[in-house]
C-alpha cells in the first residue's frame, strides 16, 4: 500500500498558489495559462496577430515578456505580450527573417537564434544579440547548428534545444558556438521547441506537451499534454508569485538515474515516490504522513527515499542504477512532508 515506510512527523497545510506559466500559440497567436504541475491550460486571449508563426518568447529582469512574429515572408518583429489579457503591443523591427529563439541574459542582453538560409530552412544558425529601442541587429557569430529552436537563459548559462539529433545545448556568448550536453540522448521527434526557466532554476521544455530538462544530462522528463492548446512557439513564467513544487528525472533508463525536485519546503523531508505504469489518484494511508491526502500514482505508489531539502527548498536522489525496460512505464512523484503538497507527475521516457 502507499508509503508504509514513511514513519516520519508531518504538518498538513496549504501551499501557496504555484507560478503559472504563459504560453503562445505557434500559429494562431492565442495566449494562455499554463499550470506547470499538470499541463492543464486556460485561454486568456489573442495577440490579434494570427497571419504569421509566433515561434520564440522571452522575460526581461523586470518581469516583461515578449515574442518573436513573423517568418519566411516577412521581417521579425518584436511584440510585448500582456500575460492578463495576451494582447501584443510592437516593440521593435528586426532585420531578420529566421529568429526560433529569443532570451534575455544579463544586463537584459536580448539574445537571438536566427536560422541563416530562411526560407528554404535547415540552418546554419546563427547567434544575434538585439536591441529592443532600434531593432539593430548584431552578429556574434554561428553556433555551428542548424536546427535550434528556442533559447533560454538560466544558471549563467545560454541554454538552446535543437531538433536535428541533438537536443539540449549550452551556447557560448562570445562565440555563439553550441556545445550538446549530451551526444548519446537526441531529439529527432521535435518533442521540444520553447525553453523557459523557473524562479527556482528549474529549465522547462514544451511544444505539444510539457517537459521538464535534467541541465546535467539534457534527459526530458515527460510533464502532460496541455489541451486545449494546439503547438506552442513560446512559454514563460508569470513573475510574482512562487515557483512551483517541480520535479525532473536525471539520466535515462538503462543507466544510473537520479531525481531532483525545487520549491519544497527549506529544509524540511521531502519523499520521492515511484509507481508502475498509469492511473491514479491515490489516497494515502490512515496512520501515514499526510494521510488523507491524494497523489497522481496508482496502488503500486511506493517510497524511492525520504531527502531533506536545502535552504532554498531543493532537494536530489540518486544516482541508482535502472532497467532499460522501466522508460515509458514508470511515473514518479515528490510529497513534500510539511505541507503535504505534491509535485508534478514525471513519466520516464527516455
Amino acid at each position: 500500500m502507499v508509503i508504509s515506510a514513511l514513519a516520519l512527523a508531518s504538518v498538513a497545510g496549504r501551499p501557496a498558489q504555484a507560478q503559472e506559466m504563459i504560453g503562445i500559440d505557434f500559429l494562431l497567436g492565442d495566449v494562455f495559462s499554463i499550470n506547470p504541475k499538470n499541463g492543464q491550460s486556460v485561454f486568456i486571449g489573442s495577440t490579434g496577430l494570427t497571419q504569421n508563426l509566433w515561434h520564440s518568447m522571452a522575460k526581461d529582469s523586470q518581469g516583461n515578456i515578449y515574442a518573436g512574429y513573423g517568418y519566411w515572408n516577412s521581417a521579425i518583429a518584436i511584440y510585448q505580450i500582456d500575460a492578463i489579457s495576451g494582447q501584443a503591443t510592437f516593440s521593435a523591427q528586426t532585420n531578420l527573417f529566421g529568429v526560433t529563439g529569443l532570451a534575455f541574459g544579463p544586463g537584459d542582453v536580448l539574445y537571438a537564434t536566427n536560422d541563416t538560409t530562411t526560407p528554404l530552412g535547415g540552418g546554419p544558425d546563427d547567434l544575434l544579440t538585439i536591441d529592443l529601442v532600434t531593432g539593430t541587429t548584431t552578429l556574434i557569430g554561428p553556433t555551428g547548428l542548424k536546427s535550434l529552436q528556442s533559447l533560454a537563459f538560466g544558471n549563467g548559462v545560454l541554454w538552446g534545444w535543437d531538433t536535428d539529433n541533438i537536443g539540449l545545448v549550452r551556447i557560448d556568448t562570445v562565440t555563439g558556438l553550441a556545445t550538446d550536453v549530451n551526444p548519446s540522448l537526441e531529439d529527432n521527434l521535435n518533442l521540444i521547441q520553447t525553453l523557459c526557466f523557473s524562479e527556482d532554476g528549474i529549465l522547462y521544455g514544451a511544444f505539444g506537451s510539457l517537459w521538464i530538462i535534467d541541465m546535467l544530462t539534457g534527459a526530458p522528463g515527460f510533464v502532460a499534454y496541455m489541451p486545449p492548446i494546439g503547438l506552442l512557439g513560446g512559454i514563460e513564467f508569470v513573475p510574482g508569485q512562487p515557483a512551483p513544487f517541480s520535479l525532473g528525472v536525471k539520466g535515462t533508463s538503462g543507466g544510473p538515474m537520479g531525481a531532483f525536485a525545487a520549491g519544497a519546503t527549506p529544509g524540511g523531508n521531502v519523499a520521492f515516490l515511484f509507481a508502475q505504469g498509469g492511473g491514479g489518484p491515490t489516497l494515502i494511508q490512515s496512520g501515514m504522513p499526510c494521510s488523507g491526502y491524494w497523489i497522481d500514482l496508482n496502488g503500486t505508489a511506493a517510497l524511492i527515499q525520504v531527502a531533506r531539502a536545502d535552504a532554498q527548498g531543493k532537494v536530489e536522489i540518486g544516482p541508482a542504477q535502472v532497467p532499460p525496460l522501466q522508460a515509458g512505464n514508470m511515473r514518479l512523484q515528490a510529497l513534500d512532508l510539511t505541507t503535504c503538497a505534491t509535485s508534478n507527475l514525471i513519466r520516464v521516457l527516455f
